[in-house]
C-alpha cells in the first residue's frame, strides 16, 4: 500500500498483491479512500494497478463485508421466529387443553367457551402458517425455479420417416445377425 517502505525480490514483486487475502485487504484500503473523496483512477495510480484491477479488489472487499452480514441477520430472524413458533404452538396446546378439560362434575366446557377456544385456536394457527411462510420467504425456498424446456413439433410425415428409418435399421440388425 502507499507509504510503505518495504524491499521486495524481483519474484517477490512479481507475486506481491495476488493471495485472497492481500486482494481483500487492498480493496479495503481501496473503500477507505474511497470514503475519503479520493477517485479510483488516483488510487489505481497510488497501488501500482490498473483501474479495473482496483475496482475487482473493492468488489472482493465489498463481497467479504455484505455475505456474514447477511448470513449473520437470517439466523438471527430464524432464532426469533423459533421463538416465535415455540410461543404460538404453547397457546394452541393451551386451547386444546382447555377443550379437553373437565371440572368437577365431570363437565366439559360450554359451547360458548368452545366457541371463542376455537376461534383463539384457529387465529394462533393462522398466525404460525404465516411464521412459516416467513422463514420459506427469507431461506429463499419459494424462489422461482428455472426449468429449461426443448419443445419438438413433429408432423405424420416425421412420424412416418421415423418409422421407416427404425424398419430399416431393424431389417439391416436382422440380415447382420443372419450374415454373421
Amino acid at each position: 500500500m502507499p507509504g510503505t517502505d518495504v524491499q521486495l525480490s524481483g519474484s517477490q514483486r512479481r507475486w506481491a498483491g495476488r493471495g485472497p487475502d492481500d486482494r481483500r485487504s487492498k480493496g479495503e484500503f481501496i473503500l477507505s479512500q474511497r470514503n475519503k473523496g479520493q477517485k479510483m483512477v488516483a488510487i489505481a495510480h497510488d497501488l501500482g494497478v490498473s483501474e479495473p484491477t482496483a475496482y475487482a479488489w473493492m468488489k472482493l472487499a465489498l463481497a467479504a463485508r455484505i455475505a456474514p452480514t447477511v448470513d449473520e441477520y437470517r439466523a438471527q430472524q430464524n432464532d426469533t421466529l423459533d421463538e416465535r413458533a415455540a410461543m404460538l404452538q404453547q397457546q394452541i396446546d393451551a386451547c386444546d387443553a382447555m377443550l379437553t378439560a373437565k371440572d368437577d362434575e365431570g363437565n366439559g366446557p360450554s359451547a360458548n367457551m368452545v366457541l371463542s377456544i376455537m376461534s383463539a385456536r384457529a387465529s394462533y394457527v393462522a398466525l404460525l402458517l404465516r411464521l412459516d411462510e416467513r422463514r420459506a420467504k427469507l431461506n429463499g425456498l419459494d424462489a422461482p425455479v428455472r426449468a429449461d424446456v426443448t419443445v419438438t413439433h413433429q408432423d405424420g410425415e416425421d412420424a412416418e420417416l421415423q418409422q421407416i428409418i427404425r424398419e430399416s435399421q431393424a431389417k439391416a440388425a436382422r440380415e447382420k445377425a443372419g450374415l454373421t
